[in-house]
């Protein structure tokens, strides 16, 4: 994340905008290692930011099985926490945190795109 807070600054970028959209990274690259390396034998991830005066791209390839996040879709809200689904809470914070999430399958890699842009609100 230092990477990222690093190219952020450089054009820059209010630190509460990097805050939040390092969050994204933190729950994507989270859910990379967590769940998907572990299935293969010999793991891989990559982590690609781009950052302009106003937004920022952040792009995650890795060579999991096929997870596309941005078919999630998210359990009912429940009435009660013993009712609570696990999960998922990560996509969402993305989703929340972003202004595109994209996802292709590639070459046999997962390659997830999240769009992050600073408007007056996140300065």
């Amino acid at each position: 994340m230092a990477m990222m807070r690093a190219v952020a600054g450089a054009v820059g970028m209010a630190d509460a905008f990097v805050s939040e959209t390092a969050l994204c990274l933190e729950e994507a690259a989270t859910n990379v290692v967590m769940h998907g390396l572990p299935q293969v034998s010999d793991p891989w991830f990559a982590v690609t930011v781009t950052a302009t005066r106003n937004s920022i791209e952040m792009v995650i390839e890795d060579n999991g099985p096929e997870f596309d996040p941005t078919a999630y879709v998210p359990a009912e809200k429940a009435h009660d926490i013993a009712d609570a689904a696990l999960g998922g809470f990560g996509i969402m914070l993305m989703r929340g945190n972003s202004n595109d999430i994209s996802y292709k399958r590639q070459g046999g890699h997962n390659v997830l795109t999240i769009l992050c842009r600073e408007t007056v609100e996140t300065r």
